[in-house]
């Protein structure tokens, strides 16, 4: 519950103070009501962790990532890894028992950085929502917060949720 008030108040000091609020944009729709865990999956750390939490804060269970990749490497032999796909992945999160997979990532150069976000039925391969947040602008290397935002409210966007006012 912490990490949540503190999120949330890194997303009201951005908003309000340090900069202008995201454009975000998406296809929204909820996570299936059959889904109870999720395995998340992209290409920055920053905005897989903030993924993490936010779909535990939303009653997500979510599968650890490091034995998502135990099973990659058992999978597939080391020459093959850095050239994964999006169905060996998802292939996987579906063995390993994940319901969801949320694929998040830093997209764009680094600034003004972009984080987009998509679900992903694990079984069939269906796209369930997508989602994106940018800043128009930012003046230098993103932060952890700036991505945590960006990833909230691409999240947020996606799920068709509206960012609470005061």
């Amino acid at each position: 519950m912490n990490r949540l008030l503190i999120r949330f108040g890194w997303i009201i000091l951005i908003v309000t103070g340090c900069q202008e609020a995201p454009v975000v944009a998406g296809f929204p729709g909820a996570a299936p009501s059959h889904a109870r865990t999720a395995a998340v999956w992209g290409n920055d750390d920053r905005t897989v962790g903030a993924a993490v939490a936010w779909l535990q804060g939303h009653g997500l269970i979510v599968i650890d990532q490091g034995r998502m990749q135990r099973v990659l490497a058992k999978n597939a032999s080391t020459e093959k890894l850095p050239l994964l796909d999006e169905a060996a992945i998802r292939a996987v999160a579906s063995e390993v028992g994940a319901d969801i997979l949320v694929f998040s990532d830093r997209t764009g150069d680094v600034r003004p950085p972009m984080v987009s976000v998509k679900g992903v039925d694990a079984r069939s391969g269906r796209v369930i929502w997508g989602g994106n947040a940018r800043y128009s602008s930012v003046d230098g290397l993103p932060t952890t917060e700036t991505l945590t935002v960006l990833t909230d409210q691409a999240l947020m966007s996606a799920w068709g949720l509206q960012p609470k006012e005061d």
